[in-house]
């Protein structure tokens, strides 16, 4: 339940009353792939289709769950979505920067392209 919020619609939060109600379903599921933790998201009626595939990456110095509004707006739209946690982030944060986040900026690019 989401509340009494003024001025909002609170809609159903289980996915059974969602489909009672004409409502798309978002799955959004955690997986590992290649020993890197994503976040699927996908409609529910979707899942075993071929649908266009969206990665989408994070910002800097963040993790793939901040990923989660984009990532539900594209699933909504018919697309499924990818959430990478990039290198050094995340589940995927080995140690803490040495130094300005920045300066490990390419490091982390290159490894999330050649992973």
């Amino acid at each position: 339940r989401l509340g009494n919020l003024p001025g909002k619609i609170c809609l159903p939060v289980t996915a059974e009353q969602s489909r009672k109600r004409g409502i798309n379903v978002i799955l959004i599921e955690r997986k590992i792939i290649n020993d890197i933790p994503i976040l699927e998201i996908v409609e529910e009626d979707k899942k075993q289709e071929t649908t266009p595939l969206v990665f989408f990456y994070h910002g800097i110095t963040n993790q793939k769950e901040r990923g989660l509004e984009p990532g539900y707006a594209l699933a909504s739209n018919g697309m499924r979505v990818i959430i990478p946690d990039a290198y050094r982030h995340g589940e995927r944060k080995e140690e803490a920067y040495a130094g300005e986040p920045a300066a490990e900026f390419w490091s982390v690019v290159l490894k999330n392209i050649l992973h």
